[in-house]
Formats: C-alpha cells, sequence, structure tokens
C-alpha cells in the first residue's frame, strides 16, 4: 500500500501537461466508444452531431488547424454541413459551409470525370496511347530498358505511368517541351508513383481534344451541371473570397501568400466548398446524374470507382472499410495552406467531406473523416 508521501513524490514527477494530454486521450477514448455503439432507427442525428462537434473542435485545437469546414452527405440529403473556427484569423471571419478553399490533388477526380466525359462521347479510349491525342508528347526510354512502350491514358490516371511526381516549377504549358529530354522511370503499368505530372498531360489532352482551355471545359461539362457555384480554378482565384491559408510555426499562425497555381492546373488548382464537393457526391451517389440531369453513364461511374490495382480507381484512390459492399473510394489534397478530404460508399450512399485552411494536417483531417464516416454509415433510416 502506497503511503501518502510516497503518493505526493508521485505526483511531482507528473506534470501539468503530462496531465492535460492524458486528460484528451481518455476523453478521446470514450468518445471512440460512444460512437462505435451499434445505432438504431429511432436514433437522432443530433444525438451524435454534438459529440462530433466537440471531437472537431478538440482535434483542431491539438493540431493547430485555423478553420474547417465538414459536410455529410446520404443518398440526396445533406444530414451535417457546419464550419469551425475561422476562414481568416486577423478579420475574424467565420468558417461555414459555403467557405472556399483550395482543395488541391482533390481536382484530380475531376480530371478523371472530364476525362471519361470524353470517353463517353467516344473522343478517346483510355486504353489508347497518350501519344495518339497529344502527338508531342514523348519522354526518353527507361535507362535500363531500351524497350519502348506506349503509355496509355489509363496508365496517367492511375499514376501506373512511370512518370516523375513533378516538373517543379515549370509552367503548365511548358512542361511539354521539358518531359522529352527526361526519361521514363519504370516500365508503366508495373509499378505505382503518385504523379502531378501525369494529371497535367491529362489536362492538355482535354485541351487538344476539346480545342477548349482545360479550365473552361470543366467549368463547362462539370462544374455548371452539377450546380457547383462556389468552384473556380486557382488561376482566377480573385472572383471570389477565398479562406487565407495559414501553417503553424513558432507557436505563431502564418498566413500564405497568394500565388497563382500555373505548374498544376488540372492537377492541384481547383477551388471549391464543401457544399460543392457533396454535391459531387450526390451525383456519384446517383449513378452519373444530378437533379435529372445525366453526365456520365453509370457503366463509366463503376469503371472509375472500380479498382484497377495499387489501390487506385481512376481518378479516385480505394480504401479498404468494413461496408457490406466492400467499396469506399475518395481522395484527399495538400497545399500550400490547406488540406482536404472526402471519402465515399457509393453502393450505400454515404460520403463525408472535409475542408481546412492550414498546411500539414492530412493524417488528423482524415482521421476525423473515416469517424465521421463510420458513424454516419452505421445510422439505419
Amino acid at each position: 500500500m502506497m503511503c501518502k508521501n510516497s503518493t505526493s513524490k508521485l505526483m511531482q514527477y507528473i506534470s501539468y501537461k503530462q496531465i492535460k494530454k492524458m486528460t484528451h486521450i481518455i476523453l478521446i477514448f470514450l468518445f471512440f466508444i460512444s460512437i462505435t455503439t451499434k445505432l438504431y432507427p429511432s436514433q437522432n442525428y443530433n444525438n451524435y452531431i454534438g459529440k462530433i462537434s466537440y471531437y472537431t473542435k478538440l482535434m483542431m485545437k491539438q493540431n493547430h488547424i485555423v478553420g474547417l469546414s465538414v459536410e455529410v452527405v446520404k443518398k440526396n440529403d445533406i444530414i451535417w454541413s457546419n464550419g469551425f473556427g475561422y476562414s481568416n484569423l486577423r478579420k475574424k471571419i467565420k468558417a461555414t459551409n459555403s467557405t472556399i478553399y483550395r482543395v488541391a490533388s482533390i481536382t484530380k477526380v475531376f480530371t478523371a470525370l472530364g476525362i471519361m466525359i470524353l470517353q463517353d462521347h467516344n473522343l478517346l479510349n483510355i486504353n489508347n496511347s497518350v501519344e495518339k491525342y497529344l502527338p508531342e508528347f514523348s519522354i526518353q526510354p527507361d535507362d535500363d530498358n531500351d524497350t519502348e512502350k506506349d503509355i496509355t491514358i489509363k496508365e496517367l490516371l492511375t499514376h501506373t505511368a512511370g512518370l516523375p511526381v513533378s516538373l517543379g516549377y515549370i509552367p503548365y504549358n511548358e512542361q511539354l517541351k521539358i518531359l522529352k529530354n527526361k526519361h521514363i522511370l519504370f516500365k508503366p503499368g508495373t509499378r505505382f508513383l503518385y504523379s502531378n505530372l501525369g494529371y497535367n498531360i491529362l489536362g492538355k489532352v482535354i485541351e487538344n481534344i476539346t480545342k477548349m482551355k482545360y479550365t473552361v471545359f470543366e467549368q463547362k461539362r462539370i462544374l455548371n451541371p452539377l450546380e457547383m457555384k462556389d468552384s473556380f480554378f486557382w488561376i482566377n482565384y480573385e472572383q471570389k473570397p477565398v479562406a487565407t491559408g495559414y501553417y503553424f510555426k513558432n507557436n505563431k499562425y502564418i498566413p500564405v501568400d497568394h500565388v497563382g497555381y500555373i505548374c498544376d492546373i488540372s492537377s492541384a488548382s481547383l477551388c471549391s466548398s464543401v457544399k460543392d464537393i457533396g454535391n459531387f457526391l450526390k451525383f456519384i451517389f446517383n449513378h452519373g446524374t444530378f437533379n435529372n440531369r445525366k453526365i456520365l453513364k453509370y457503366k463509366l461511374i463503376k469503371e472509375m470507382i472500380k479498382s484497377q490495382g495499387f489501390s487506385r480507381g481512376l481518378g479516385f484512390t480505394i480504401y479498404h472499410f468494413r461496408t457490406p459492399s466492400k467499396l469506399v473510394v475518395g481522395h484527399s489534397g495538400s497545399s500550400y495552406g490547406y488540406t482536404g478530404f472526402f471519402i465515399a460508399a457509393p453502393y450505400e450512399k454515404t460520403g463525408v467531406v472535409i475542408l481546412t485552411n492550414t498546411d500539414n494536417v492530412v493524417v488528423p483531417v482524415e482521421r476525423l473523416g473515416r469517424i465521421i464516416f463510420n458513424l454516419f454509415l452505421d445510422i439505419k433510416e
């Protein structure tokens, strides 16, 4: 049995910070227990939104996140949509479900959708070579393997083309010229290497086939039909206010300068809100239709969300979750001052979108998204 003096002595070694950290861990543990209890039809969504809101604020505080917006979509309904923190810290402008963020690599899903729309209209076939639709595209063969193999559109879509991640800060329109003198990194189709460059090339394919600028095509064929009224591309960011991006350094929130995204237009330049990405999820859940308007054939939606190997769909990441259909897709995005994530079960028609204006917080944001997703996936209607 420990005497009173021994207990006092032990407490001297436990700092206030440690106690505070342990308290947070205990609270999170209790939160997990509370939300993983089996939910029944009679239970109201509001009973759980309070708990999620509490955990969201706690997660934001621990990870120094300035502002965050979240939306949950189930079938055609918005179950929950809210904002936390600030879109602009200095001006004390609060984040809402309409706050616009840069969504970074989530842009790739919309570029992939653009490619599939072209396939739907017989303007390309993703199994054909890139050169067929973009004759100026070329790259040197592998140093260790003189055998040349044409890179296909599909290999660009799945990050298996053997291209480098990027060419650095080379303007979008100059990248094809630089690429001609580069060597392919591996035989296409044999390995996975995430590549912004590959999606920039897909943007050029869209331009070459449609004779429209990538941004104009995406606006006309995707953003407008999906009624994504707050969405646009970063090169025109002055047309609507975008949340100020931040990174946390030396105990200070430092705003990120607004710089044009001239390098990665079709791989990382989209700006959007959780409400708008929510419309995209409804389009997926409704088999390629939005508000009774067919945008893409259902068989091509199924092709996009099907695993093509290496846990990739066409534009989507494939996640491994316990769902009846065993199919969960999504994508994350991270750029200077911004982090985003969406996750969805297409056949269970449940999805979550989270966007933030804070740099380098992919892990906690994805964790929060998965918690919310699992909760609402289990709610029976």
